[in-house]
């Protein structure tokens, strides 16, 4: 092949690569001039506004979440079959969950799970089956979601969204139909023996009960996180309105690769609420989910990771 060839083939991804860093820097720009601009001294009464009552109902919302994201693996350990059993199956997932939301999908949902079910004697192959049914639980309820929230109630989503209300009622119906495949290739891949190849990563197709019980975990999952920080933000604000900003929180955070979405999602939410609602509401509202949500499920895990790790080397 000719350098000429290869030349011609690399400059569009390089082009590509650095229109996307081009976009997110703007954006990155947008939300660091957003949060320079806030009067802290008034976001900091509203953080001191929320009373005992406000505070055990986020945790007890967040909970619930964290219960339902640490089910995932209780899935997978039916569907690969291994013998860990289930009480600490859910702990290395409510573990493995709790540092992906507060360090990166990378090291917590990957890395964590790699060492914590490495260190109760699983293969590799079945250490990556467990990853890879985890990740396609996650976001199929949150693909049900929004492509529900986009066809039945389509919001104004901010300028670089291209598409108006039709089209944006044509995204969540293809999003729709990405999840009614799914369920129909669950409902017929297994009795045909069908397998699946992700990165490498061979697995065999769930079945449609599996599938079931994947939307419902992760549709309440990702619930869980909307309700919470509805519960924190001003009463005016409704729910599918938050819906619609926590999609765009998503894809961005997801997109950058922030680890926590550490300003990113301060900053998104910001921009999207913070004219509507005020500033110094807003941002207090998602500072105190922060610290319910991602900050102290992971203090508890980070103590759970301790005891397992110190049982382990107990074990030899």
């Amino acid at each position: 092949m000719t350098e000429e060839v290869v030349r011609g083939r690399t400059w569009p991804l390089h082009l590509r690569r650095a229109l996307t860093w081009l976009f997110f820097g703007a954006v990155a720009t947008f939300i660091v001039l957003r949060l320079g601009a806030v009067d802290w001294a008034e976001v900091a009464v509203s953080l001191r506004a929320y009373d005992a009552a406000t505070l055990a109902g986020a945790a007890g919302l967040t909970l619930t979440g964290h219960a339902a994201a640490a089910c995932y693996d209780l899935l997978a350990r039916h569907y690969v079959g291994h013998t860990l059993p289930a009480p600490r199956t859910f702990a290395i997932n409510f573990i493995a969950y709790a540092f992906s939301l507060n360090l990166g999908a990378l090291i917590g949902g990957w890395g964590f799970r790699v060492r914590l079910y490495a260190r109760h004697a699983l293969r590799g192959g079945d250490i990556a089956r467990i990853i890879v049914l985890a990740v396609v639980t996650n976001w199929s309820g949150f693909v049900l979601l929004t492509g529900a929230m986009l066809v039945l109630a389509p919001p104004q989503l901010p300028p670089p969204w291209p598409a108006g209300i039709v089209g944006t009622r044509l995204v969540g119906a293809v999003l729709l139909a990405a999840v009614a495949a799914y369920l129909w290739l669950c409902l017929t891949g297994p009795r045909r023996g069908w397998r699946l190849r992700v990165r490498g990563v061979e697995l065999p197709v769930p079945t449609l009960r599996m599938a079931a019980l994947q939307l419902l975990l992760s549709v309440t999952s990702w619930l869980m996180i909307v309700l919470t920080m509805l519960w924190l933000m001003p009463p005016e604000l409704t729910f599918a309105r938050l819906l619609a900003v926590v999609f765009v929180a998503s894809m961005v955070g997801a997109a950058t690769h922030v680890p926590g979405s550490v300003g990113v999602l301060e900053g998104t939410v910001l921009l999207l609420l913070g004219d509507e609602l005020g500033d110094a509401r807003v941002l207090a509202a998602v500072l105190a989910f922060r610290a319910v949500y991602y900050l102290m499920p992971f203090a508890v895990a980070a103590a759970g990771y301790a005891a397992l790790e110190a049982g382990a080397r107990r074990r030899g």
